[in-house]
């Protein structure tokens, strides 16, 4: 596998084991790590078989030692990093190692923002924070906010300010404290209002919300800067507000506006991709049904300056947006590259109706593919509940005609059937997750995702995951399973073809009958079974390799 160029040189691998390359493909250097990052600025992250972090230049020289748990990303030439040791202390160093922050003065400490860290001291006792440290870029300490029943900080520092909740004896008209901000003196700007909620600032604005949702915008003194009021924000991983002096908000539809609430793009938007606006592009969407009545949701793209740049005609795209002045995307059922100027530049064959083939399409990827196999309790049973996402995968009674292996739990692959796999109609074998014991059997599950993978021999003949399940920051996604005695449930597993022919299998996890501690979470005592082995092929990256993942929504906690 081989990545982009970066820094001047790439990485890639082989059998999974880094190394770097100059662009006429000779290695740079002699590279033992296991794990590697990207260059960036003249360094790259490198990560040790025992998994400490370090830091190379681009000659493979080290010149921040393999000492520390974390290195966090330098922000204007600093870093937090954590230690190796047991006790896990936090500090930050500059470019070349040398410690700013020593270790052992504070609990946490915040990345730089906006010219500033913040720091957390701990109650050796109880481990609540007794204060927030705000400290420049030098390690000097500015103030020492301490805490008290007055206020609590829950934000780092933006053009001076930081987000606090009031702890007060008011309240908003469901209970909850108001918010306002602190400056890192520790003086409280609330511009004399009550606001339900405050988001960080950005370009010396930040948006505040009333009791009843609306969103206006402020300025540093806590002055209000328009009369327009909003419903809505765009967010951005986890950030609300203004970028490069413009933000987009939802009156009705979405538009465009500047810092002082003026419109640049008036309302017009029917959709927005909050996650995908790079720099200065917006990818806004508009819906409609075609002709045969079926619904598509199609993607434009707009300039921050107010042009619009490609009307609503994509239907996929990559979300990282232009790279080296190029979108990568799909218009009229077509690949396509379209530049920044919103001009195709090149397209591709149209993509044939999958359905209509006689041979539907194998699976050919180069990276792990996530957990995808899905099932769901009999409905109305005690058992059916659990997870955010029902699946439609519900058990079926065994056939008295059925050949499953007697009184056990057991996993059968039948390659003979072939069956479509996924909505994409691509190539599958059928499989059988089968209970002929006289017990319901109990199964861990994230939203009714089974801990079930497909694994494949490798080179060296060793059995490794082609499949991982991600984790989910959401405690809810956490459930059980049932399959009651005599029952099983039928899954298509995708026909992976590439490069290396192997055999593959269907590792499977379920409780422990003797497991009384119904733990939700997974941390029961599991039993591991496998399927039948059956011939396949991969390509090598399968075996390691996990692609960036974003997530949609809210409803979608999953990162990895």
């Amino acid at each position: 596998y081989a990545t982009p160029f970066s820094g001047g040189l790439a990485v890639v691998y082989r059998n999974g084991m880094p190394s770097y390359i100059h662009p006429n493909g000779e290695q740079a250097f002699e590279c033992t790590f296991p794990a590697v990052g990207a260059f960036e600025n003249g360094r790259a992250l490198v990560l040790t078989a025992s998994k400490k972090y370090g830091m190379i230049d681009t000659h493979g020289k080290l010149f921040i030692d393999t000492v520390y748990s974390e290195i966090r990303p330098f922000i204007d030439g600093r870093a937090v990093v954590k230690s190796a040791g047991e006790r896990n202390e936090v500090g930050v160093i500059d470019t070349l190692g040398r410690r700013i922050i020593p270790y052992g003065k504070y609990s946490e400490i915040n990345d730089f923002t906006d010219g500033y860290f913040t720091a957390e001291v701990h109650d050796t006792t109880n481990g609540n924070t007794i204060a927030t440290v705000v400290i420049d870029k030098m390690g000097k300490v500015i103030s020492y906010l301490k805490e008290n029943n007055q206020y609590e900080i829950i934000g780092d520092f933006h053009c001076g300010l930081a987000r606090i909740r009031l702890l007060s004896t008011a309240k908003d008209e469901y209970g909850s404290d108001y918010e306002g901000f602190i400056d890192i003196h520790g003086r409280i700007i609330t511009g004399g209002a009550q606001y339900a909620s405050v988001e960080d600032f950005s370009d010396n604005r930040a948006f505040v919300s009333d009791k009843r949702d609306n969103y206006f915008i402020i300025d540093t003194r806590g002055k209000v800067v328009t009369t327009k009021k909003f419903s809505e924000v765009a967010s951005s991983y986890r950030e609300m507000g203004f970028k490069n002096g413009v933000a987009l908000v939802l009156d009705g539809l979405w538009g465009l506006i500047d810092t002082n609430g003026n419109y640049i793009l008036k309302p017009q938007f029917r959709g927005l991709d909050h996650n995908a606006r790079d720099g200065e592009y917006i990818y806004f969407s508009e819906n409609y049904s075609d002709s045969n009545n079926i619904y598509h949701n199609s993607i434009g793209i707009a300039k921050t300056d107010g042009r619009i740049i490609l009307q609503p005609q994509i239907y996929r795209y990559v979300r990282e947006g232009f790279r080296n002045g190029v979108l990568n995307c799909y218009i009229n059922n077509k690949p396509t590259y379209v530049n920044t100027s919103g001009k195709i530049i090149w397209q591709g064959k149209e993509l044939k109706d999958e359905s209509m083939t006689q041979t539907p399409p194998t699976v050919n990827i180069d990276f792990m593919r996530r957990g995808h196999f899905y099932a769901y309790s009999t409905p109305k049973s005690r058992y059916s509940y659990g997870g955010w996402a029902e699946s439609s995968n519900y058990p079926k009674q065994i056939p008295s005609s059925s050949n499953f292996q007697s009184s056990a739990l057991s996993v059968k692959v039948i390659t003979e059937f072939m069956n479509y796999y996924s909505t994409t109609r691509q190539k599958g074998c059928e499989f059988y997750i089968a209970n002929t014991t006289k017990d319901t059997i109990s199964f861990n599950a994230q939203d009714s995702r089974l801990y079930m993978k497909i694994q494949a021999l490798n080179p060296q003949g060793k059995w490794m995951d082609i499949e991982y399940l991600p984790g989910s920051g959401c405690g809810n996604s956490y459930h059980t399973m049932q399959l009651e005695p005599n029952h099983y449930w039928k899954f298509v597993a995708p026909h992976y073809e590439g490069d290396f022919k192997t055999k593959l299998r269907v590792e499977l996890k379920y409780i422990d009958p003797s497991d009384k501690s119904n733990d939700r979470y997974g941390y029961n005592k599991v039993i591991t079974i496998y399927s039948n082995e059956y011939p396949g092929s991969v390509n090598p990256a399968q075996f390691w390799r996990k692609e960036r993942y974003y997530p949609t929504n809210i409803m979608d906690p999953y990162t990895e």
